[in-house]
């Protein structure tokens, strides 16, 4: 591992569980830095229980060392921890994952900074790529929990990972009409376009059923997802969908389907430009035509 030497003396800390003298040594530190030594400090331990203690015990810092620290030094420090925890959690994903969630279940959750959110959404997709089945329990309790940001991190994590598609899906039902924007948007702006790239006719269909349900919040997912390049993949199942939201009187929906309708315009204007002009003779979806008409006029 080619950790520079003058951080030899960091993993050394680690190793012995000085946390907090390890973490301030690495403020500064890049990412790939961090990793690095994170890597060579699971490579130190004798076996997979001491990685696993040591990715836990930097998730949940003990307490400072007794001769204080200043608040910027702290904050900065449990972020370093934070983030050391999310990368050696990266080794032992699979085998111990059972262990490692609780740890990046914390790491996910809304008292954590961005980038330590950031890196648990990644060791979370390692596990959902792996043991996808045996961990179902541990998602169904994420995309629910009341912390938001760890529901959409789970949303995030899911969507990146190679899970079946199909599986993930149904897991989606129970969150589809969460109306916390963490969860809606991680759905609609990251998650189904992921999932679409390995199975874009399984998420066209399931868009389909959730339109169907008439929920303000699904249908509201929906439209905001048809604005990534998931509806670019089938330009008329997207504009199926989007006839129907185009003609939801709930100003959430069709503001939301005009801005879909847009960006599917952008990708294929001969096809879709035809159709908004023929639906602002829709008395039900001239709104959204008008409306996508004066996105388009602007770009």
């Amino acid at each position: 591992m080619n950790v520079p030497s003058f951080y030899s003396e960091t993993v050394r800390a680690l190793v012995e569980g000085r946390v907090w003298k390890a973490a301030r040594a690495l403020i500064g530190a890049d990412e790939a830095l961090l990793r690095e030594v994170a890597d060579a400090a699971g490579n130190a331990l004798s076996d997979r229980r001491e990685v696993l203690d040591l990715a836990c015990e930097l998730a949940f810092a003990p307490p400072p060392p007794p001769q204080g620290i200043d608040p910027r030094t702290r904050l900065l420090s449990l972020e370093i921890m934070g983030l050391l925890s999310a990368y050696v959690a990266l080794a032992v994903g699979k085998e111990g994952w059972r262990e490692i969630a609780p740890c990046l279940a914390s790491l996910s959750g809304a008292e954590s900074p961005f980038r330590v959110r950031e890196a648990a959404v990644v060791a979370l997709t390692v596990i959902a790529t792996d043991v996808f089945e045996e961990s179902r329990s541990f998602w169904q309790e994420s995309l629910t929990s009341a912390d938001s940001a760890r529901a959409g991190a789970a949303v995030r994590a899911l969507g990146a990972s190679g899970a079946p598609v199909l599986r993930v899906l149904d897991l989606f039902d129970a969150v589809i009409f969460d109306t916390r924007k963490a969860v809606r948007e991680s759905i609609a702006q990251r998650a189904l376009e992921d999932l679409a790239r390995r199975d874009a006719h399984a998420v066209y269909e399931r868009l389909r059923r959730w339109i169907a349900t008439r929920d303000e919040i699904a249908r509201w997912t929906v439209a905001r997802a048809l604005q990534t390049a998931l509806g670019g993949m089938y330009v008329e199942d997207a504009l199926e969908i989007l006839g129907v939201l185009a003609g939801d009187e709930r100003p959430m929906v069709w503001h939301a389907a005009a801005g879909a309708l847009a960006e599917v315009a952008q990708r294929n204007p001969r096809r879709v430009l035809p159709e908004i002009a023929r639906w602002r003779d829709d008395p039900e979806r001239f709104r959204t035509a008008n409306r996508a008409f004066e996105v388009l006029a602007k770009r």
